[in-house]
């Protein structure tokens, strides 16, 4: 369960990556994976350190983006239960992503961060 603050820097987290800025979602994304303390918090912050890591890769047009996403898809795969996002489609979505980069060029990279229909659904955030 998290305290208010960890809901408040969740939040702030998930709105940043939403509108785009995958550094500043970053940064909050990895306070809370270093603060916490139960493994399966862990887990599911680092989640989104990867995938905010991976959307400033890609907008910066470099290739380990897609490193980023595959570590992101494995979790998925493994079943990693995300408890403060709806994360129904974002398997689905991430594999799109990871589709897309592998068969593009370097210069179309940038474009598609800009196109990336990879968005974070909250759950209420009272509920975690």
């Amino acid at each position: 369960m998290l305290d208010d603050e960890q809901q408040d820097l969740l939040k702030q987290g998930i709105d940043l990556f939403n509108q785009g800025e995958f550094f500043e979602a970053h940064e909050f994304f990895e306070v809370l994976w270093q603060q916490s303390l139960e493994d399966s918090d862990r887990e599911q912050f680092l989640f989104c350190v990867r995938i905010s890591a991976a959307g400033v890769h890609l907008s910066n047009e470099s290739f380990s983006s897609l490193f980023l996403f595959q570590l992101a898809q494995k979790q998925l795969e493994k079943g990693l239960n995300i408890t403060f996002l709806d994360a129904s489609c974002l398997d689905e979505q991430l594999q799109k992503l990871i589709n897309l980069i592998e068969k593009s060029q370097r210069s179309e990279l940038k474009q598609i961060s800009k196109k990336t229909n990879l968005e974070l659904k909250p759950l209420d955030y009272k509920e975690f």
